[in-house]
């Protein structure tokens, strides 16, 4: 809600179920101590996509975030930026129950197969271990 953030920079936000030209269905949760997002007749508002969450499985070392800020404990407090966090992708392979392979999956938006996430291939310059372990040998 842009109108009760301009007067009071607290974090009214929260994540939109669905939306039309004149009415927006939105999540209930809210910050712990902070008030619920409410919006009254002609207040403005922004719908965001979110991408990339931050320290989401598939991105990795980033910029050092520290200090306190407006959303609580985050050198860059309340950074502006993105964190110049770099990708470092899962991968995930020969992975087997008696149903056959399991992989990797995501119900979260932002992870992404293909991006965040790989199945049934090796990370590159993967050396497989040998088996049996050579400390494990008699000789």
């Amino acid at each position: 809600n842009m109108t009760q953030a301009a007067s009071n920079p607290i974090a009214y936000q929260s994540w939109a179920l669905s939306s039309e030209a004149d009415k927006i269905q939105y999540s209930q949760t809210h910050f712990e101590s902070k008030p619920p997002l409410k919006f009254n007749h002609g207040d403005t508002y922004q719908i965001w996509e979110v991408s990339r969450l931050l320290d989401q499985p598939g991105v990795g070392k980033g910029d050092l975030l520290t200090g306190i800020g407006l959303y609580g404990t985050s050198s860059m407090a309340s950074p502006k930026v993105w964190p110049d966090q770099i990708n470092e992708p899962c991968y995930s392979w020969n992975n087997t129950d008696e149903n056959g392979q399991i992989d990797l999956k995501s119900a979260q938006g932002s992870i992404e197969e293909g991006r965040d996430f790989f199945n049934r291939t090796p990370k590159p310059g993967y050396i497989p271990y040998t088996y049996p372990h050579p400390l494990t040998l008699n000789n």
